[in-house]
């Protein structure tokens, strides 16, 4: 398996996926935010240890070789250094953006400040 960036030319859902190849990888991504393939640009980062597979599907047994997005957690054990200022990873400086994950993180913080007003109004 193997560690990709999947980018677009607008940046607006790039993203770290996990794939045997990059053809799998640009399939996946394309399904998982609907950009044509030939709007998809993936760049192999490094090969995933063996070891480090589970880590991907911690509860199969045997992880599978399909296309996966890949955790926060997996990326530090692998060198990635996350900035929670500017929602950045960054490795042997490079910088990358995930902004599917930042738009996520975003709305989960939108839902939850909405949720904390809400109770506030009802305990007023």
């Amino acid at each position: 398996m193997i560690l990709f960036w999947c980018s677009t030319p607008c940046g607006d859902a790039d993203y770290f996926v996990v794939s045997p190849s990059p053809g799998m990888a640009a399939a996946y991504f394309g399904m998982e935010t609907g950009f044509e393939l030939e709007n998809i640009k993936v760049e192999a980062l490094m090969l995933v240890p063996h070891e480090d597979r589970k880590l991907l599907d911690p509860i199969i047994e045997d992880p599978s070789d399909l296309p996966r997005s890949v955790d926060t957690k997996v990326l530090a054990h692998w060198g990635f250094q996350y900035n929670e200022t500017f929602h950045v990873f960054h490795r042997d400086g490079r910088i990358f953006r995930p902004e599917g994950l930042v738009r996520a993180m975003m709305c989960a913080s939108a839902r939850d400040n909405a949720r904390h007003r809400r109770a506030l109004r009802k305990t007023s």
